[in-house]
């Protein structure tokens, strides 16, 4: 297990500048963080460099393989619909996490978002993606050649959004997001995350608590 939490860890080493970049965003001290879909924990030891009072870190993940490979912080058994997080935090942190979330579920996510937060708990997202005109292209023609014309489709576990409806989502809850966009080395046309075939985007945000003045009511 060890090897394999190395080897992961490795995988995602390439992220390692946006994560720092995402975490000079957050000027505040934490104490008490909440990481929604945490993985393996491989953010966790940035969490604990960048703020030296933390006391502590919830790692929430619903796959018992990576939440089995945390170290670092309390895992707990929870999803989008219910974080189980049993106290307010000063971070709730998306690393690679809510591009997985369904429209379904949405609603459920943010109420959670403000169940667990406080006046001035932030909410920060990290090597998250987008979609853009050129794989909305991409996609409606591969959908015509297959007969199936649901172009949004989720595949893989992922659920693809352009930009403007990532920003959108967080309106409708009263959130102002800033999408802040980062590029990987492409080192082949066909293949990697940010390939030129790929046509989508990753992006890092840091959103201020400002209420959440939208419906958050399921």
């Amino acid at each position: 297990m060890k090897r394999i939490l190395i080897k992961e860890i490795k995988g995602m080493a390439k992220y390692a500048p946006w994560v720092k970049k995402a975490l000079a965003l957050v000027n505040k001290d934490c104490k008490v963080i909440a990481d929604i879909g945490a993985g393996c924990g491989w953010l966790h030891p940035f969490l604990f460099e960048k703020f030296p009072n933390l006391k502590t870190l919830y790692a929430v993940e619903p796959n018992n393989i990576g939440r089995d490979k945390i170290t670092l912080a309390t895992p707990i058994n929870g999803c989008f619909t219910d974080f189980k997080v049993p106290e307010k935090v000063d971070l709730i942190l998306f690393s690679a996490s809510f591009h997985h979330c369904s429209p379904e579920d949405l609603p459920y996510l943010f109420a959670n978002i403000k169940n667990i937060s406080k006046p001035d708990t932030g909410i920060l997202f990290v090597t998250e993606f987008y979609i853009n005109w050129g794989w909305i292209i991409r996609r409606i023609i591969s959908c015509l050649r297959m007969g199936n014309l649901d172009v949004f489709a989720p595949a893989g576990g992922n659920y693809f959004r352009t930009k403007r409806q990532i920003i959108n989502i967080f309106k409708n809850y009263g959130f102002d997001i800033k999408l802040h966009r980062e590029r990987l080395k492409i080192t082949s046309l066909t293949t990697g995350p940010q390939s030129l075939l790929n046509n989508w985007r990753y992006y890092y945000a840091y959103v201020g608590n400002k209420g959440n003045k939208g419906d958050t009511s399921l």
